[in-house]
């Protein structure tokens, strides 16, 4: 092997190690869940977004200290885990895993936690269901959280009352109407 063929060799051999995120070859002490949760999460102290192996290894941890049903992890976003971080750090908390794990546990307690989860799964429920007026009384709440008036709401049945509304789920239908509404012309000028 003569001399830049090799050096081509360790360098493919570098740049594979890197990518592949090698450890090195002494071996790590893995960290209790203490060490853990005392340790800032990266999307606290660096600009990642949300697909940034960072941001994941933060989520990783996150559920390595809290176990998380299918409500609280909806909070698992970077926006919401940062508000939560920051407001916690104004409060004059640690600006530390360990914060936001406590904030969540904490939250899961209030009256707060439990209109939210009702929103949560309401809004679950509507995901996949089909329209049906004759449901409207119960199903329309959904829409009352998100804050449509009267008025907005005898629009929105109206909308779902035509005939190529029926088959839809109200998700899709949500979505139609805003985009329809959103082609309404507004009166002002472009």
């Amino acid at each position: 092997m003569n001399f830049m063929t090799g050096k081509l060799f360790l360098y493919i051999i570098l740049i594979l190690a890197i990518n592949a995120n090698l450890t090195p070859l002494y071996a790590q002490k893995p960290l209790s869940s203490g060490a853990l949760g005392s340790q800032q999460p990266y999307f606290g102290r660096l600009h990642t977004v949300i697909t940034d192996t960072l941001f994941s290894k933060d989520l990783q941890v996150l559920k390595q200290l809290c176990s998380f049903d299918e409500i609280t992890t909806t909070l698992l976003k970077k926006p919401v885990l940062r508000q939560i971080m920051f407001d916690q750090i104004e409060k004059g908390k640690p600006g530390t895993y360990q914060t936001i794990v406590d904030y969540i546990q904490d939250f899961k307690t209030t009256e707060a936690y439990q209109d939210f989860a009702d929103g949560i799964r309401l809004y679950q429920k509507l995901e996949v269901q089909k329209v049906n007026l004759a449901n409207w009384e119960a199903d329309k709440l959904f829409f009352v959280r998100l804050g449509f008036t009267a008025a907005d709401l005898e629009d929105l049945k109206a909308f779902i009352s035509q005939p190529e509304h029926r088959e839809m789920t109200y998700k899709q239908v949500y979505m139609s109407y805003l985009e329809e509404m959103e082609a309404l012309p507004t009166g002002r000028p472009k």
